[in-house]
């Protein structure tokens, strides 16, 4: 899984693995790793040396716009062998994000719906796309955002709140340390704010409109949000395009694993909203996480908001993955904290 530090203009791993406070360091999930594994398999692996951006600060407040050109190159239509059957891709319900059916795109599409560990890992995600879907799709909604970008957070995580990769990205939408302080999101002994749904859900929307502002499409401001704002302006000023897809197909237009995570948030948009289309109908969504919100001093325990609530400590827990040591952080507040809904 490739991490996000567009903010600080860098690619993710190179600016995570830099980063000296292990508290940020994860394991990255079997998913994952498994997802990661499925796709050396069908796409082969990375190049021996990806496009050599050098690091930068730019930040995505501080940068000119990033269009360079204002005549985007034709979609064409699949490539496809003679015995290929396309015609599942007619009547589709699609998604309000772009789509252009560029063959990556429809090969990942093909693993999930024919290959049995992409049926699996699909359903998987699927399944839990309500469990915090009515909060990204309000947030979204407020912003005036696509609904659809929900899928850059099934794409990042799989709808994880807790989620965390080797190279130190966290939460449901893999920010890295220095990404997460930039939008708001304060990493500290106390608190790991990346880890709320919520506020890291809005820090997103917040970040992904200002990189489509910059870059005025949704397949850049997805590009950026995985390679890094400053190496993706570096690359479109490098090769003269501002039109994605060109890019993606240069040889060493963009990374290995950015060409992949923006056809990846297509095809699983596409498949989210065609379920029969593609045999996954029966899938059953798990409940939504619903929660109260009350204020309470700093330095209180969970345990002790649990018992005034009539729950226990593992479940305000939960409900609250931002906070590290099992209290509101001592000194200030009050702080916003997460009970059982009603």
């Amino acid at each position: 899984m490739v991490t996000c530090a567009a903010l600080l203009g860098l690619g993710g791993r190179a600016r995570a693995q830099s980063d000296p406070n292990p508290l940020v360091r994860g394991v990255e999930s079997e998913e994952l790793r498994a997802m990661r594994l499925f796709e050396e398999e069908l796409f082969g692996g990375p190049p021996v040396v990806d496009p050599p951006f050098p690091e930068s600060r730019v930040l995505v407040s501080d940068g000119p716009p990033a269009i360079t050109t204002d005549t985007p190159a034709p979609s064409p239509g699949p490539s496809s062998g003679p015995s290929r059957d396309l015609s599942w891709m007619s009547g589709l319900t699609l998604p309000d994000i772009p789509v252009r059916w560029d063959e990556r795109v429809i090969q990942y599409i093909e693993f999930f719906r024919d290959d049995p560990r992409g049926r699996r890992h699909i359903a998987s995600w699927l399944r839990r796309v309500d469990r915090y879907g009515p909060t990204i799709r309000a947030t979204l909604r407020e912003q005036g955002l696509p609904r659809d970008l929900i899928f850059v957070a099934m794409v990042e995580s799989g709808f994880d709140p807790t989620a965390r990769s080797d190279a130190g990205a966290a939460g449901m939408w893999q920010f890295v340390e220095g990404t997460g302080e930039e939008l708001g999101l304060a990493v500290n002994h106390w608190e790991d704010r990346r880890l709320d749904p919520e506020a890291s859900t809005a820090a997103a929307g917040r970040y992904l409109r200002m990189l489509h502002d910059r870059f005025g499409t949704w397949e850049l401001a997805f590009a950026a949000y995985n390679m890094g704002y400053g190496a993706l302006l570096r690359a479109i000023r490098k090769y003269n395009t501002n039109d994605y897809w060109e890019l993606s197909h240069l040889e060493a237009g963009l990374p290995y694993e950015t060409n992949l995570y923006v056809s990846k948030i297509v095809a699983c948009a596409i498949l989210a909203l065609n379920r029969e289309r593609f045999g996954l109908g029966d899938i059953e969504n798990e409940s939504a996480v619903r929660w109260d919100t009350v204020e309470v001093p700093g330095g209180v325990e969970l345990g002790l908001i649990a018992r005034a609530a009539g729950t226990d400590a593992a479940t305000v827990r939960t409900l609250n993955p931002a906070l590290r040591r099992s209290r509101t952080p001592p000194g200030r507040g009050p702080w916003r904290v997460h009970i059982p809904n009603g």
